[in-house]
């Protein structure tokens, strides 16, 4: 939280969403190296290898993003997306796996991650607005790790607290 404050009052700091008032902080690996560690925990080496598991002369994944997020008081919703930059269709194979770090417990009330269980599967983007009745909240503790498959249809929640909802999120490539 002392990085994003500090990063928007030096005017870096990056804002997206229909309100401008969501934060991402990216570089984590350069910026708070102190975070790094969490991406060598062995339970989470061991998922991303079953995850990415492939007859390949090259390595089996990478890391590909490792940012901070921050929904503040308040703060809107994300749209629905999904975490693989590819066209339509969507190839059927793991192509992005993300490692989201709950910092704070994840409720309904500040923001948890929103999923659409199964959309996975379906291979394509989703369109605005759509099924959006269908999607469930990621409820959590602090201090567990929560994966998805990157072709997952997926938001952050309506932050409805009077604090700031922060997330850790490693995302690795194939």
């Amino acid at each position: 939280k002392d990085y994003a404050e500090k990063e928007s009052k030096t005017e870096n700091a990056y804002f997206y969403g229909a309100k401008n008032n969501l934060q991402r902080i990216y570089h984590l690996l350069h910026k708070l190296p102190e975070l790094n560690f969490l991406l060598l925990i062995p339970e989470v080496k061991f998922i991303l290898a079953e995850c990415f598991n492939r007859n390949t002369l090259h390595d089996k994944y990478y890391l590909a993003s490792w940012h901070a997020n921050i929904i503040p008081s308040l703060g809107e919703a994300q749209k629905e997306h999904i975490d693989a930059a590819v066209p339509d269709p969507i190839p059927s194979w793991i192509i992005r796996m993300n490692a989201n770090f709950i910092m704070q417990d994840y409720t309904e009330e500040n923001g948890a991650t929103l999923v659409l269980p199964g959309s996975h599967k379906w291979c394509k983007k989703p369109k605005p607005n759509q099924l959006v009745d269908k999607y469930i909240p990621v409820i959590a503790p602090k201090g567990s790790v929560v994966f998805w498959n990157g072709h997952l249809w997926h938001k952050s929640g309506l932050n409805k607290t009077e604090n700031s909802r922060l997330a850790l999120l490693a995302c690795f490539a194939a």
